[in-house]
């Protein structure tokens, strides 16, 4: 999707480029070109002629301009694709830092609870041993 954004951005750049370039022949030609093309035109096959060839240019210029707009909204169409996208990738990145947080809150309780049975369990055995080491433990026993 990016490269084909990518794509339809140059061509568009180059059809501007195109329509700019042609403009400003047009306005070079300022001393008045299409109305004097079309006004020293000798006989009518030569106006018909002239007329003709500016209908193509008008035609062709048009077209451009057509296929400019439709590639500015088929850019706007991706971008906005992307932008959803994207917008969708950050929702689920939220809920994988908060789902993050929670784990390693969950995992923190988990070692306290870990630290405190095996401390107890460590007073435990250390009172087993007392009571194993003396003797009146083995008194009762006899």
């Amino acid at each position: 999707m990016a490269i084909r954004i990518q794509d339809l951005d140059k061509e568009l750049k180059s059809e501007k480029s195109q329509i700019r370039s042609q403009l400003m022949t047009i306005y070079k030609m300022n001393d008045g070109g299409v109305a004097r093309l079309i006004t020293t035109s000798l006989s009518s096959a030569e106006l018909d002629r002239n007329l003709k060839i500016l209908n193509k240019v008008v035609k062709l210029d048009s077209e451009k301009i057509v296929k400019v707009q439709n590639l500015k909204q088929e850019l706007i169409k991706n971008k906005q694709k992307i932008d959803m996208k994207w917008n969708q990738l950050q929702i689920v990145l939220n809920r994988i830092h908060e789902q993050e947080v929670k784990l390693k809150k969950e995992q923190l309780v988990k070692n306290q609870i870990l630290d405190e049975i095996k401390q107890s369990q460590y007073f435990s055995q250390l009172k087993l041993k007392k009571i194993k080491n003396r003797p009146e433990f083995y008194r009762d026993w006899e």
